[in-house]
């Protein structure tokens, strides 16, 4: 917010100030953000929980999917998402999270190109550049993804 005005949107209300950051307490499965009108979008550790409820949205089995869907469709052509998950063995904890195995979510954005793949393990040890599979069996790991849309993979 030093450099750039930076709107963040939560299904809670955000009794904050901060200079140069706006709150928007909305649904984000319900903004109306244009398609490809997004440069730099950061995800950290809310996609896991969308559709189960737990923060007053509603159900939905598919509320991960449909927001990795709406941030591939709002993001410019070279623009770049953070993304942040739990990884490991993928289950839902319900009422509370899903887990993804890493290849889960590098599927699901079919739209984008993976540009780097960092995580933070069950010891709490960042490893960049990690391998997607090393964390398959993990417990509770936190899955750091890159991702750009190129003009290309918007028609793969």
């Amino acid at each position: 917010s030093i450099f750039c005005y930076v709107n963040t949107v939560d299904i809670r209300p955000q009794n904050l100030q901060v200079d140069n950051i706006f709150f928007i307490k909305k649904d984000f499965l319900e903004t109306d953000i244009l398609e490809n009108s997004i440069e730099s979008l950061s995800c950290l550790h809310v996609a896991e929980h969308i559709g189960l409820g737990r923060y007053g949205d509603k159900l939905d089995p598919f509320g991960t999917e449909k927001i990795i869907q709406k941030l591939q469709n709002i993001l410019t052509t070279n623009g770049n998402l953070y993304f942040s998950v739990p990884i490991g063995k993928q289950k839902t904890c319900f009422n509370a999270h899903r887990i993804f195995y890493a290849q889960t979510i590098i599927n699901l954005f079919d739209k984008l190109d993976l540009k780097s793949f960092s995580a933070v393990n069950d010891g709490n040890k960042l490893i960049q550049n990690a391998s997607l599979h090393d964390f398959d069996n993990a417990k509770y790991s936190c899955g750091l993804f890159h991702f750009t849309k190129n003009q290309l993979s918007t028609f793969n």
